[in-house]
């Protein structure tokens, strides 16, 4: 988590927020996006509406120009991520030498979403502003891991196969 990401004329060294109040994670949901009767993309909740928020930005505020903030780097953890894979795979011999083999596969049998970090960086320069305003503490993006095939989407995933051995 940062402050406004300033460096300190240090290798190595970012600001922090300052923890001014009691930190708590609320476990927001990411914020959705609509389209109103006007046509405009607009958000679900208000930047004040804590739902959509990881944890609660109003306990962290920007501290002053130069100076470290008190939460120390990787202090959070993000969303937790979830997957569960399931394969079944039988063999048929149908003569003495020749075999029938049926295969399925389901990546994210649950089809559980996967959600990134919350975004870290307070936004303000102000030294004590809050870091309520803005996206601080909002999950704004989808975790997307990395798979055989590359990045998976995240939805779930079927594959079904046969093959002949002779």
């Amino acid at each position: 988590m940062t402050g406004n990401g300033g460096a300190l004329n240090a290798n190595g060294s970012t600001q922090t927020a300052d923890l001014v109040g009691k930190s708590r994670i609320v476990n927001g949901k990411p914020p959705q996006f609509h389209k109103n009767s006007a046509g405009q993309v607009v958000q679900t909740c208000a930047v004040t509406d804590l739902s959509c928020h990881y944890f609660d930005p109003t306990a962290f505020a920007q501290p002053a120009a130069g100076v470290y903030g008190n939460t120390y780097r990787n202090q959070f953890r993000g969303p937790g991520y979830f997957q569960l894979n399931l394969s079944i795979h039988r063999a048929f011999n149908l003569t003495e030498r020749v075999a029938l083999d049926l295969r399925g596969d389901i990546i994210n049998l649950t089809n559980t979403a996967h959600f990134a970090n919350p975004n870290a960086g307070c936004g303000s320069n102000t030294a004590g502003a809050s870091c309520a305003a803005g996206q601080f503490g909002e999950v704004t993006g989808q975790f997307q891991p990395g798979g055989f095939f590359g990045p998976e989407p995240g939805n779930r995933t079927t594959w079904f196969g046969a093959k002949v051995i002779f």
